[in-house]
């Protein structure tokens, strides 16, 4: 039971602690609140005092634009009236050349039928020049027509003189061609005999060179199997007397 109350009073304590916390924050936040609405009374003052300067620069400026527009409406009225006044002038300017230009049109259409009736006339001359023209025509085309078919046979002949002619050269072209393949062939042929006789050449004279070797060794064989065969006699010869001496000396 003891440590019932024990315990039953720390939590009161704890209670109590929190409840003074919780005091403590109710206090900061009402001060918070009431500095908060300081502000926004300071905030609207200062709107208040902003929407009176505003209405006032408001009333200055309808004022202002009231006065501008009073002096732009007069200053068009009067640019109007200048521009009536400018209007007359170019109109009755415009009246002036209208008569004028009215004038010469006259004129010119006077003009142009005195033109358009010499024209006619020149015309009618023409279409006759031109009808002469067209039968000296008719005749020449008829004499050129006869021209051309000469030209068109002449032509013809031309074209088959000119094939027998290409088929000539071609022949010649052929033929030399076939020609200078012959001298190419013969060229060739007479070069391998040169190279063959220039074989042949070197070829007599390495066996010439052979041949004159061979006799040459033969010739030095035999001298040298002479000159042996003489050694060879007198040692023979020398021995013999030798031998003759010793009997002599063993006799006496």
């Amino acid at each position: 039971m003891q440590q019932l109350d024990e315990l039953q009073e720390a939590r009161l304590l704890e209670g109590q602690v929190r409840l003074e916390l919780k005091k403590l924050e109710l206090k900061k936040l009402e001060a918070k609140l009431n500095n908060l609405r300081e502000d926004w009374n300071a905030r609207v003052e200062e709107l208040r005092t902003n929407k009176t300067v505003v209405l006032a620069e408001k009333a200055l400026l309808e004022e202002s634009l009231a006065s501008t527009l009073a002096e732009e409406q007069q200053a068009a009225e009067h640019a109007l009236t200048q521009a009536r006044l400018c209007f007359d002038a170019e109109m009755s300017a415009l009246s002036d050349e209208k008569n004028q230009l009215h004038q010469e049109c006259l004129e010119q259409k006077q003009r142009h039928e005195e033109r358009e009736s010499s024209l006619r006339d020149t015309s009618l001359q023409l279409s006759s020049e031109i009808d002469k023209l067209c039968s000296d025509h008719v005749t020449t085309l008829h004499s050129h027509a006869s021209k051309i078919e000469a030209l068109k046979y002449a032509l013809e002949q031309d074209s088959i003189r000119r094939l027998e002619l290409e088929t000539h050269f071609e022949r010649v072209d052929r033929n030399n061609t076939a020609m200078r393949l012959e001298e190419e062939k013969l060229r060739r042929v007479a070069m391998k005999e040169e190279e063959a006789s220039q074989l042949l050449h070197r070829g007599a004279r390495g066996l010439q060179k052979l041949w004159r070797g061979k006799v040459a060794r033969e010739h030095f064989d035999k001298l040298k199997n002479k000159s042996k065969k003489k050694k060879k006699g007198k040692g023979k010869g020398a021995k013999d007397k030798s031998s003759k001496s010793k009997a002599k000396k063993s006799k006496k």
